[in-house]
């Protein structure tokens, strides 16, 4: 009898053992999936348990207990990130085990680079979302005012930089973040500080800064610029900046013709006295500084030499001077 019970032990135990050491053996053997590689999404309070049998059931074979168990063990049942995971053949059990407890979800790269405008950037976030509907979403007052903008678009509230946004997020969320970026850089009390120095307010520096950022190519210039306009400004003159003419228009590569300059838009520094109602482009550190820390220069005028710098006036007929030496060259 006692020797009965001793083998049914000794049968017990390596049954068990051995099936501990085949799970042993999946957990960190490559996990083979169908179609090569599996996606799956987890929502907001998923269950781990069923989680894991999305995996199983995408996987060519083998046993995802361990997987599981020790999931539990990790109190990835509590703690798992919704999101999207992404995994490709040839990953472990433990590889996935710890992608989950990373919240290794799927990442999103969108990239904002100066000078960029909304029309751009409804380009980049299309892994997102559809164009059209960036474009309507970033006009829409409700949405501008939840943000406190009061200019008519996004425009120049983007803040240039390289951003990764988990895959699923929603527009506004990814919208309102970027906004944030460019808030903490610049915070309320910064711009209070030095608006009331030169008398503006965050659009009108924003605005400014944009076009800094249009028509500067030498960075060494963009002080300069800047108290071009701020001089422009002060006398009440028109500010006569070519990007402001085609904003919303035609792109900027397309350049801006003599024909440009009388588009009738709020925008069009040509026709209309001041700042337009918005910035035209996604500025910069360095345009945002200068439209801040203007110069001290007296010029009002300047004009492109061909190549990246300018040419600056005090007065109008040093400004013709300085075209007729561009047109001879």
């Amino acid at each position: 009898m006692i020797k009965k019970i001793f083998i049914i032990f000794f049968v017990v135990f390596f049954v068990i053992s051995g099936y501990l050491l085949y799970l042993l053996f999946q957990f960190f053997h490559p996990v083979v999936f169908t179609s090569g590689e599996v996606e799956i999404y987890v929502s907001k309070g998923a269950a781990y348990k069923a989680v894991v049998r999305k995996l199983s059931k995408e996987a060519k074979g083998g046993d995802f207990t361990l997987l599981y168990l020790v999931g539990v063990y990790a109190g990835l049942g509590r703690k798992l990130k919704p999101g999207y995971y992404l995994f490709k053949s040839g990953i472990t059990q433990r590889e996935i085990l710890r992608k989950f407890a990373r919240h290794d979800t799927v990442k999103l790269k969108i990239d904002i680079i100066p000078g960029f405008t909304i029309w751009d950037i409804a380009k980049r976030f299309n892994v997102m979302v559809a164009e059209d509907e960036f474009l309507t979403l970033v006009r829409n007052r409700a949405f501008l005012d939840s943000l406190a903008i009061s200019a008519p678009s996004i425009e120049g509230y983007l803040y240039p930089a390289t951003y990764l946004f988990d895959k699923g997020t929603a527009i506004r969320d990814a919208l309102r973040e970027i906004v944030k970026t460019r808030r903490i850089r610049y915070p309320e009390g910064f711009f209070k500080d030095k608006l009331e120095l030169i008398g503006m307010s965050e659009n009108e520096v924003l605005t400014l800064a944009s076009i800094i950022e249009r028509e500067a190519v030498d960075a060494k210039e963009r002080a300069i610029i800047s108290s071009v306009y701020h001089n422009r400004l002060r006398v009440n003159m028109p500010l006569q900046a070519d990007p402001t003419a085609i904003y919303g228009v035609k792109l900027y590569r397309y350049g801006v013709t003599a024909t440009d300059l009388k588009n009738n838009t709020p925008y069009n520094t040509y026709i209309i006295k001041g700042l337009p109602p918005g910035p035209i482009a996604s500025p910069s550190e360095a345009s945002i500084e200068a439209a801040l820390n203007p110069t001290k220069d007296t010029y009002l005028y300047f004009v492109a030499k061909g190549d990246g710098t300018h040419y600056f006036s005090e007065t109008y007929s040093e400004h013709k001077r300085a075209i007729a030496q561009v047109k001879k060259k």
